[in-house]
């Protein structure tokens, strides 16, 4: 019953709730998630959508975004490639097709009712990946958080953390386009005539590379927990890539384990 297949992000709307890690069973993709473990950052940045302030704590097992239909909430559902909303009604024969009071027309798009089940489509909303000429670097968190939920600020421009080891520039052609994406590597094509920074709406975290063009390339903290990398111009094949050293030294010691092992074993007849 979901409108179109692809990358984007959808979120429950108001009384829409729909589970945490629904998304994960049907391979779709959602903003949220429950886990005890999760990314710090991500959750101050999630937090910070219920005023566009830094949070004094945030939830201590849940990703959570808020139900909160304010300017900084639809901001971070831009930043977040949330394209699709979700809402719920409880008399669907009365009630059938779009609220324009609840979502006007001129920032969704109604897509169609299924049952109770009403899909618009966000019409703000920023891809999944985009390229980008403007950065502006900011290294204090409170700052980076309130500058990017500023109603006058721009989230095309990227908040970084260091400049970026190649210049952007602003431009008329700036394509990307996510190719794959699997949990461990996310693979983009991107056509540019000048050098962007290439913009991806998921947590940087340890353990993650960035390979341009088969060159290995530093991964940017942009807006205070996603990931950017700069690109020169041109065509370019940008692949995300988790290969994280735990997990290589743990492979090696269960090898040294089992070859320990084995060799006892011997030893022993």
């Amino acid at each position: 019953i979901f409108p179109t297949p692809g990358f984007d992000r959808y979120f429950g709307a108001d009384r829409a709730y729909i589970d945490n890690n629904f998304a994960t069973y049907y391979r779709i993709y959602a903003p949220e998630g429950y886990d005890p473990l999760y990314i710090r950052k991500y959750g101050e940045m999630l937090a910070a959508s219920v005023n566009g302030k830094f949070p004094v704590s945030v939830p201590a097992y849940d990703a959570y975004l808020s139900k909160i239909n304010n300017a900084p909430s639809k901001k971070l559902y831009d930043i977040l490639g949330v394209k699709y909303l979700i809402d719920k009604t409880d008399d669907p024969k009365n009630d059938f097709g779009p609220n324009d009071e609840k979502f006007p027309s001129d920032e969704y798009t109604f897509i169609k009712q299924v049952n109770k089940w009403k899909y618009y489509e966000r019409k703000s909303v920023l891809p999944r990946v985009f390229l980008s000429g403007s950065y502006q670097i900011e290294t204090n968190p409170q700052k980076i958080i309130e500058t990017f939920y500023d109603p006058f600020f721009d989230p095309k421009i990227i908040l970084l953390e260091k400049k970026p080891p190649l210049e952007p520039t602003n431009s008329q052609i700036n394509e990307a386009k996510i190719i794959e994406y699997t949990p461990n590597n996310v693979t983009i094509e991107t056509n540019s005539d000048t050098p962007k920074l290439l913009f991806l709406s998921d947590n940087y975290y340890p353990g993650w590379k960035a390979m341009v063009d088969g060159v290995e390339t530093p991964i940017l903290i942009a807006d205070y927990t996603f990931r950017a990398v700069t690109v020169p111009a041109g065509s370019n094949k940008v692949i995300f890539l988790y290969d994280p050293l735990s997990f290589k030294v743990g492979l090696g010691i269960s090898i040294l384990a089992l070859l320990t092992l084995i060799l006892c074993l011997k030893l022993k007849k």
